[in-house]
């Protein structure tokens, strides 16, 4: 009897001569915001392989063309122009830290399709066909937990917050006006500086004055 044999590995596909689909992608890849940009990056590459061995986009590689923001909003802008205007791309990936709605702004203004990723402050254009928000807006994040605090009946709410970041204002005030919506409900502001100075006291604070719910 013969011996079984293997099937025989499926072939790879050759690589392809067309020219690759450039894809600009703009991400905090240093600073504060570093490990969200990474994880993203890393994300991009692992589908642009798995394309790209099937195939492509119309028989086209993906090109992936990275600049770095540095989480610092001027270079988000610059990176969209500069995508669009040096390295001649033809659709955009970026928004995860400082300078996402200015980035977002600058896209829309060139005609350029953006997906923003982790655009989640209001002001990003929102319009098709060229911006594409992928998530949710920073208001439906604290309406929902508004929500949620009602679920387990709280009445009284004491929100504490980061005073310099506009994220954490526009989730605070959100909250609050949903919380506030029902009658007798009531809300307590705190804030507290990035450094965390005076947290504890705040905490203690919090505490003496017994809300229902921290937010």
């Amino acid at each position: 009897r013969k011996p079984a044999t293997e099937a025989p590995a499926p072939e790879s596909p050759p690589p392809s001569s067309a020219a690759p689909v450039d894809v600009g992608v703009f991400l905090p890849l240093k600073g504060h915001a570093q490990s969200s940009g990474d994880a993203v990056l890393n994300g991009l590459v692992m589908a642009a392989e798995e394309s790209n061995a099937a195939g492509g986009v119309l028989g086209r590689p993906i090109r992936l063309v990275v600049r770095d923001t540095r989480s610092e909003p001027d270079r988000a802008q610059k990176a969209v122009r500069d995508l669009v205007a040096q390295d001649k791309v033809v659709a955009l990936i970026g928004g995860l830290s400082a300078g996402s709605a200015e980035a977002a702004a600058v896209a829309d203004e060139l005609g350029m399709p953006l997906l923003a990723l982790g655009s989640t402050m209001p002001g990003i254009p929102s319009r098709e066909p060229w911006i594409f928000r992928l998530c949710y807006a920073d208001a439906f994040s604290g309406r929902v937990m508004a929500k949620f605090a009602e679920s387990l009946n709280a009445m009284r709410a004491l929100i504490l917050y980061d005073s310099s970041s506009d994220y954490a204002k526009t989730l605070a005030l959100a909250f609050g006006r949903q919380f506030k919506n029902r009658k007798g409900a009531g809300v307590a502001l705190e804030t507290y500086t990035p450094d965390l100075a005076g947290l504890g006291a705040k905490l203690a604070e919090a505490k003496r004055k017994s809300p229902d719910i921290v937010y």
